[in-house]
């Protein structure tokens, strides 16, 4: 017996009723998870309202998923989250940076000068009239 996530089962509503839709559990039991069918055009505002908005907080997409999903449904709903949180200004302001910061320079110290010497070669070149074929 699986107990991963419930089979969710999308009954499609009436184009003129109040966009209520039921997703039902396998058991039957639709009552536990009733949720609002958003339509197209209010779908930017709902998004708004659970992340924009101060109480929301700017929770992320997984968090802001969550949030949505408690109460509304929208085909393509996680893809259309991400996408808008990964392209929030404040979210991109405020995000801590997790790199470390670059370490310093170490520049070694000679007793005395020329006491190493790089060469850069570039070659074998076709020969040149005057028989050269490499460049240094």
């Amino acid at each position: 017996m699986d107990l991963g996530e419930p089979e969710r089962k999308v009954f499609e509503s009436k184009e003129n009723a109040d966009f209520t839709n039921v997703l039902s559990q396998p058991d039957g039991n639709t009552e536990s998870e009733r949720h609002s069918l958003c339509p197209l055009s209010e779908r930017e505002r709902v998004l708004q309202q659970s992340h924009d908005s101060p109480t929301a907080g700017h929770s992320g997409s997984e968090g802001t998923y969550f949030k949505i999903a408690s109460r509304y449904y929208f085909p393509g709903m996680r893809k259309f989250i991400a996408e808008y949180v990964k392209n929030c200004a404040e979210c991109n302001r405020y995000k801590p940076n997790n790199q470390k910061p670059a370490g310093l320079l170490r520049t070694p110290i000679y007793a005395q000068r020329f006491e190493t010497l790089a060469i850069d070669l570039f070659g074998p070149l076709p020969e040149t009239p005057a028989g050269k074929k490499w460049i240094f």
